[in-house]
C-alpha cells in the first residue's frame, strides 16, 4: 500500500541515479536518512552564518528561538516521511525458500551484514528522531499551560506545535504525531499483505477522524 507513495519516503531511486552510477543499498539508505536531516541542518547553518555575518553587514542576526520554531515546523511536517525512511530496514517480505528481502531494496537479504548495518542506522534514527522528537513535543504540550504564562519565550520556541489549534485544544499536535507514528508502523507490522495494510490504514484514519469530529481542535471550522 505504501509503495504508491514513494516520494514520502524520500526515495532517491525515483530519480534513476543508478543509471549514472550504481550505489550499494546501505549507501542509498544512508543518503535518504541524510536528506531527512538536511532541512533542519540547513536552518541551523544559516543561523550560525547570520550570527557571523550580521555584525559585518549591519543586519540583525536570526533569532535562535524563531530558528528553533522553524526547524520544529519542518520536522513536524515531515514526521511521517522521516519515520517511513527510518523504518525501511524493518520491512522484509518472505520468499518461498524461507529467506526474506527488504521491500525497499530487494537485493538485500534480511539478516545479512548489509541489512544489519541498515537496521542499526534505522533503529538509531527511530529512537533519536521518532521517539526523541515526539517526547520533546509531548513534554512541551504537557508543560504549555504553565510555561506559556510564565515564560514568553516558550511560545516562540514551540509556536509550531500549538498555533494551528484552538486555545483549549493546544495538545492536538501531539495527537497528530501519534497518528503519523501508527501509519508509519503499518508496513512494518505486516509487510507481506497489502490487504492487511489497507485495513489497518482505514482503521487508523477512521479512529482519528472520529476523534477529530468530537474534539474539533482546528481554529478554522472547515477543517474540523
Amino acid at each position: 500500500v505504501m509503495d504508491i507513495t514513494g516520494f514520502l519516503t524520500l526515495n532517491i531511486e525515483l530519480l534513476q541515479l543508478s543509471c549514472v552510477r550504481r550505489t550499494e543499498p546501505e549507501v542509498s539508505y544512508l543518503f535518504r536518512v541524510i536528506i531527512a536531516l538536511a532541512a533542519v541542518v540547513v536552518f541551523f547553518c544559516l543561523y550560525l552564518l547570520s550570527r557571523v555575518l550580521g555584525p559585518l553587514l549591519k543586519i540583525q542576526p536570526w533569532d535562535h528561538k524563531k530558528v528553533f520554531n522553524s526547524a520544529g515546523q519542518v520536522w513536524q511536517t515531515l514526521y511521517i516521511s522521516i519515520l517511513l525512511v527510518a523504518l525501511l530496514p524493518f520491512q522484509c517480505y518472505r520468499h518461498p525458500n524461507g529467506k526474506s528481502s527488504m521491500r525497499a531494496y530487494a537485493q538485500t537479504v534480511c539478516g545479512e551484514d548489509s541489512h544489519d548495518a541498515m537496521v542499526g542506522i534505522g533503529a538509531t534514527f527511530t529512537v533519536v528522531y521518532g521517539v526523541g522528537f515526539f517526547t520533546l513535543c509531548l513534554f512541551a504540550n504537557v508543560m504549555a499551560p504553565r510555561l506559556s504564562s510564565s515564560k514568553a519565550s516558550f511560545l516562540l520556541y514551540f509556536r509550531f506545535l500549538v498555533f494551528r489549534f484552538r486555545v483549549d485544544r493546544w495538545w492536538w499536535g501531539s495527537v497528530l504525531m501519534i497518528r503519523s507514528f501508527l501509519i508509519a508502523l503499518v508496513p512494518v507490522v505486516n509487510p507481506d499483505s497489502g490487504y492487511a495494510q489497507l485495513c489497518m490504514m482505514v482503521v487508523i484514519a477512521a479512529a482519528f477522524l472520529i476523534a477529530q469530529s468530537q474534539v474539533q481542535p482546528w481554529k478554522t471550522a472547515a477543517l474540523n
